[in-house]
């Protein structure tokens, strides 16, 4: 009977090492990417891109596939470095080639970021402005590098070409200079086509519904985003990350004592950005963390992939804005509304939340509120960017949110105050002979209590926040 260590070690024997592994995702990552240039379209990037994974499932599977497989690459390009380092090679290799490898760094992350812009949605754009910004400090000529990478007006064209063409072609040469292959192992595909299909399946990346979805930077960039919230500075990240890049480029010429530090150094600052970016996505996707309603859904269901009804593909999908708004093609119907806020000018998601993309009910629904005016979610819906954001704190704040003068007489009259200027906010009321007075009576009516379903205010309908005040209820 084989020893357990026996066992793993010819296990390890068998699993491909993390280069052959990083070829394989780039292989996969690259052909997968083929159909999604046939129905891209620079000048509407979120539009194309939707109305090709609303319409058809293939095409969810296909992104989904050229997601994980872009995933797969960077991990594993990041674990062939470790390898290397940990096994001195870069004393062993040609300075040309060292550099060649390390040259791949910024290849690599050009490649990423470019592919997350060209989602074109409002993470996408976040991301865009975020590097355009730290691109724009690197000296010198950062703008025209910034302008060179990302172009200048509102069309990802540049984007693109460079996504496609640019950074994939060098890091296919590069990968040809360093390995001696661009076609992979057939063991290295069948791994990496099985671990990818796994994981297009368990999580189907989504795309940004709502402004609120800039939230959701690419994981291996919620590092810099973490950094840029505690150290709100572009230049020094970049010169820290130009630093460790210079560094690790040079490591051949150092002599042996310094190359150990420097080594070490470089581990330190690796450790200290991985603990960054798992603090970030603790953070962001830990359950209850932030105490909002899961709106920005970076990944969706596999109900994804269900064929749509012939009877939906048959009612064309109506585009709001440069997006497309798969809400309508169910409630169409809807009327009522006042001018700005008609269907036709802001869509369904944008007070309502849910998935625009998709033409599923459940997936389209996930994450939706029926009364976007509660308190609770007034950040996310009214207070969006754009429309009622400068009005939500002082609705919050004021005496018919908090009824802090309805409190403080009441305090008063039970004696529990002598301070009738005292502020108070009925949403935080404890347990006192007061405050159980409250509860019983206008408690139960101030703005922020949620109303779960749509209805003019009356005894069985009280709160909704802005809803309370801003919605007429009429026959319609």
């Amino acid at each position: 009977m084989r020893s357990p260590v026996a066992w793993i070690g010819q296990l390890k024997t068998r699993i491909p090492s993390p280069g052959p592994l990083a070829v394989a995702a780039f292989a996969i990552c690259a052909l997968s990417g083929l159909p999604l240039l046939l129905v891209y379209r620079p000048g509407a990037p979120l539009e194309s891109l939707a109305r090709a994974m609303m319409t058809n499932p293939i095409g969810t599977w296909v992104r989904s596939v050229h997601y994980w497989s872009a995933q797969g690459f960077l991990v594993g390009a990041v674990l062939h470095l470790i390898v290397l380092l940990r096994r001195g090679e870069e004393k062993r290799m040609a300075f040309a080639a060292w550099f060649r490898l390390i040259l791949a760094g910024p290849v690599i992350l050009v490649a990423l970021v470019t592919g997350c812009i060209l989602r074109g949605d409002a993470a996408a754009e976040r991301v865009a402005a975020v590097f355009r910004a730290l691109v724009h400090v690197v000296p010198p000529g950062g703008n025209l590098l910034a302008a060179i990478l990302l172009g200048s007006g509102s069309s990802l064209t540049v984007v693109c070409w460079h996504h496609a063409l640019t950074a994939s072609l060098a890091v296919a040469i590069l990968l040809r200079l360093h390995f001696g292959r661009v076609v992979p192992e057939a063991r290295s595909l069948g791994l990496m086509s099985v671990l990818i299909a796994a994981l297009s399946v368990i999580w189907v990346p989504g795309l940004g519904a709502y402004p609120q979805a800039t939230a959701s930077f690419p994981w291996y960039f919620a590092g810099v985003q973490q950094w840029l919230r505690w150290v709100p500075e572009p230049g020094l990240a970049v010169g820290l990350g130009v630093s460790a890049w210079i560094a690790l480029a040079l490591l051949p010429a150092f002599d042996a004592s310094f190359r150990t530090v420097a080594k070490w150094s470089l581990a330190a600052g690796f450790l200290a950005y991985a603990l960054l970016t798992g603090f970030e996505l603790a953070r962001r996707y830990w359950p209850g963390a932030t105490g909002a309603p899961p709106i920005a859904q970076e990944f969706v269901s596999a109900r994804s992939y269900v064929p749509v009804p012939s009877t939906l593909r048959r009612i064309p999908v109506a585009s709001i804005a440069g997006r497309p708004e798969g809400c309508l093609s169910c409630h169409g119907d809807m009327n009522g509304f006042s001018p700005a806020h008609q269907p036709a000018a802001l869509g369904c998601t944008s007070c309502h939340l849910g998935n625009p993309f998709t033409l599923d009910a459940a997936l389209a629904h996930a994450g939706m509120t029926l009364t976007p005016g509660n308190l609770s979610v007034v950040r996310q819906t009214c207070a969006a960017a754009g429309c009622h954001a400068d009005i939500v704190g002082r609705v919050q704040a004021s005496p018919m949110n908090t009824m802090s003068g309805v409190v403080g007489v009441d305090k008063v009259v039970f004696g529990e105050s002598r301070d009738l200027d005292r502020p108070f906010d009925v949403a935080h009321l404890g347990h006192s002979p007061a405050d159980r007075h409250l509860r019983n009576l206008c408690a139960s009516c101030h703005l922020g209590q949620d109303k779960a379903q749509p209805a003019a205010i009356s005894q069985q309908s009280r709160g909704g926040g802005c809803s309370a005040c801003h919605l007429d209820y009429g026959p319609e």
